[in-house]
């Protein structure tokens, strides 16, 4: 248990971190699926072979309860308007709902992507893990893991232009 709470400590700011960005800063819904993820892998620490780093291993589990919180909620994080209700408007706000509004076009783009290439962007793009855990983590080299990177982020900058006329 002890080894536990030490991973919790460690590694609590990185988990929430990648969450904060999935959920396009929904605060409470990150905190909420930062917990769920620290449940989950409190259930399965005793099966935790070490084939992958512990930041691999935990940010593999929080994309998997965030999408899989996605998937049943069948949306992605709230809207902006539903934002601006809660918050109000302010000069912070108005940037951070900016910043939202590019987060979830970028995830809803990469949402389309075959599912290899859409696990590497997320993991490289939202969590900043390197290639060679993104490898670890998919089973696939770090070559491999580059090259659908690479891919994807051409793909994505391709589908950004065209789609919201934006330019990455």
């Amino acid at each position: 248990m002890e080894d536990y709470q030490y991973i919790y400590t460690r590694y609590y700011s990185h988990v929430y971190g990648f969450l904060l960005k999935l959920t396009c800063y929904d605060r409470d819904l990150a905190e909420d699926l930062t917990q769920e993820t620290f449940l989950q892998a409190l259930v399965s620490f005793k099966r935790f072979e070490g084939n992958a780093s512990v930041k691999t291993w935990l940010i593999a589990i929080a994309k998997n309860v965030a999408f899989s919180h996605f998937r049943k909620s069948r949306k992605l994080p709230s809207s902006p308007e539903e934002e601006m209700d809660r918050h109000g408007e302010s000069p912070s706000f108005v940037s951070s709902l900016e910043r939202w509004e590019q987060v979830r076009n970028i995830l809803t783009i990469i949402s389309t992507f075959p599912p290899k290439t859409a696990d590497v962007m997320i993991l490289r793009l939202m969590a900043q893990l390197p290639f060679d855990q993104i490898g670890q983590q998919l089973k696939i080299s770090p070559g491999s893991a580059r090259v659908l990177f690479a891919r994807g982020k051409a793909q994505l900058v391709s589908q950004m232009k065209e789609l919201y006329d934006y330019e990455i």
